[in-house]
């Protein structure tokens, strides 16, 4: 599979996404994402955006870290196991901002390799 990581601090959402080519002509792509966004801002992003937030965090679509920027250590103890699960071919990272989440990139990147 693929991965992308696109890390946010405050107000975009943080997301990793998984995507499994065909296996045959048959197959569909699968997609396995994973969102994350601060939880003292999750009111906020429901009143001004006008979206569900709120309920997609009540469905598990949607995960909070604790505070009001991205806590990724918080992604990288809940996010780095899925990497054990899944051989991942290549590991992109948005470049937005890079110098700041590179050691988060770097974490998941180390884990990928040693799985």
């Amino acid at each position: 599979c693929y991965g992308g990581l696109d890390l946010s601090s405050t107000t975009d959402i943080t997301a990793f996404v998984l995507v499994f080519p065909p296996m045959d002509e048959e197959d569909k792509y699968c997609i396995l994402p994973y969102f994350w966004v601060p939880e003292e801002t999750l009111e906020l992003r429901v009143r001004r955006d006008h979206v569900p937030h709120d309920v997609w965090g009540r469905q598990g679509k949607l995960m909070t870290t604790e505070g009001n920027v991205v806590h990724y250590g918080f992604i990288l103890i809940n996010g780095v196991p899925i990497l054990y699960f899944f051989y991942i071919r290549s590991l992109l990272q948005r470049l937005y901002n890079s110098c700041i989440k590179a050691p988060v990139f770097k974490a998941f990147q180390h884990k990928r390799q040693a799985a």
